[in-house]
């Protein structure tokens, strides 16, 4: 009798390690493994942001003005490094505003982060790591262009200094830290 006991343990041992195993194998064909991200698949190779341009009218009084914006990746030479490794190109925006009725020119500059560096304490904020992110038409104030610009670390949302960038009609400018943050969204962006 207890040789049959025995048989019938062994047995039920096999069927029970047997259904086992078919249940693992089901299992495991719905698990899928994917590598954790590390630091090494941060992107190595100089990124740039997208070269754009826009040109739109504007009036002030009775006058049209044309005003262009045009940012281009600059050279090699510009070039920041950012907290991962990554290497950034800075860039070179170009403002042109003309008069549309003889298209003589008020202002034509080329701004780079340096044009706002007198303006940053570089003890809070490294210009060397930044780069020029924008300069956008804001509105007319009175008989003034006003625009905006930011200088930023590259890659971040909460790393940069806001400017105000006023030009009067005689091409006078004015540039100071915007110390008020515009939340309207009305603005025109380059």
């Amino acid at each position: 009798m207890s040789k049959n006991i025995r048989i019938i343990l062994l047995t039920a041992a096999v069927v029970l390690s047997l259904s086992g195993c078919r249940e693992k194998s089901t299992k495991s064909a719905d698990v899928i493994i994917i590598d954790r991200p590390t630091e090494e698949t941060h992107v190595r190779g100089p990124q740039a942001l997208d070269a754009v341009s826009d040109t739109k009218t504007v009036e002030m009084g009775d006058k049209s003005y044309s005003i262009s914006i045009s940012r281009t990746p600059a050279d090699s030479a510009s070039m920041v490094t950012d907290a991962y490794g990554d290497r950034y190109f800075d860039n070179r925006i170009q403002l042109t505003i003309r008069r549309s009725a003889d298209s003589s020119v008020v202002l034509q500059r080329d701004f780079t982060k340096h044009t706002f560096a007198r303006y940053v304490d570089n003890g809070k904020f490294d210009m060397s790591r930044a780069i020029l992110e924008a300069v956008v038409f804001d509105r007319v104030d009175g008989k003034r262009f006003r625009f905006g610009a930011s200088v930023a670390y590259p890659n971040s949302d909460d790393d940069y200094i806001p400017f105000v960038v006023t030009i009067a009609t005689d091409g006078t400018m004015s540039i100071d830290r915007d110390m008020e943050m515009d939340t309207n969204g009305a603005t025109d962006s380059i």
